[in-house]
């Protein structure tokens, strides 16, 4: 019992300690940022596959900036390397491919907070949210019917004790 005890307090601090690690994850939202999670290998070394990067309006880009747009039904993430009025030249940094975009794919321009390799935890939450709620849920639960059980053992023995 006693060990049972000190495995659901173990894992429920695991627990709480990801809920804060997720929320946090989620804080720059509620500044107007917008979170995107990088799912290849296009741009790095500046962003590793799974990293969590944030970006915001698409008012001023200039050439130089990394930018989040849509392509097709994806969100990308690449550099400007040129602007032509409406149209901007896109290179990614890994293989040096451009691609040309219209303004209105853009997104917004990425700030300089990136998350590495928490987007995979981020993806797995998403995917499988009912399943994490429930076993978190669980597992603190779990934690306090065994906290209740052993002070009420605890207290048996006090009583036993004084008779």
């Amino acid at each position: 019992m006693k060990f049972l005890n000190k495995l659901f307090s173990f894992l429920s601090v695991i627990v709480i300690i990801l809920i804060i690690v997720y929320a946090l994850i989620y804080l720059p939202s509620f500044l107007g940022y917008n979170k995107v999670i990088i799912d290849s290998d296009l741009m790095e070394p500046t962003y590793t596959k799974y990293s969590i990067v944030y970006y915001y309006d698409n008012s001023s880009i200039n050439k130089g900036e990394i930018v989040t747009f849509m392509k097709g039904n994806n969100i990308t993430t690449g550099r400007v390397i040129n602007t032509d009025d409406n149209e901007y030249t896109i290179r990614y940094d890994k293989n040096g491919q451009d691609e040309k975009i219209n303004r209105s794919e853009i997104l917004g321009k990425n700030i300089n907070i990136v998350i590495k390799y928490l987007g995979y935890f981020v993806l797995l939450v998403n995917s499988n949210l009912v399943a994490c709620v429930s076993l978190s849920i669980g597992i603190i639960c779990l934690n306090i019917a065994f906290s209740l059980m052993s002070k009420k053992g605890k207290q048996k023995k006090i009583l036993v004790a004084d008779e």
